[in-house]
């Protein structure tokens, strides 16, 4: 998948000991649903690994991000907080729908 953008084989088994990249190859191969990111890397070197691993469908023109809140055994999903800078409508309009 990424021999094209100078992966070799022994980059790629290197990569993959990086949890983010191994847990986006997860969901890509369908093995899983989804990838939770903790706390513990920047927001930019979270989200690389997934976009390097996992294409966008066709048809989805932006990125965006999923928070998972739990407060008071309440659940509250923030969409996007930190990938698209002043959205206009049509891409609130596309997160909307992505995370729904």
């Amino acid at each position: 998948m990424r021999s094209r953008k100078g992966w070799t084989m022994t980059e790629t088994r290197r990569q993959l000991r990086n949890p983010y990249v191994f847990g986006a190859m997860m969901v890509h191969e369908r093995m899983v649903d989804g990838q939770v990111h903790g706390i513990d890397q920047s927001y930019p070197n979270a989200i690389r690994p997934v976009l390097q691993v996992i294409a966008r469908r066709p048809g989805v023109s932006k990125v965006s991000g999923l928070y998972l809140m739990i407060i008071k055994n309440r659940s509250y999903l923030l969409a996007d907080t930190t990938v698209n800078i002043h959205p206009d409508a049509e891409t609130l309009a596309e997160i909307a729908i992505l995370a729904a």
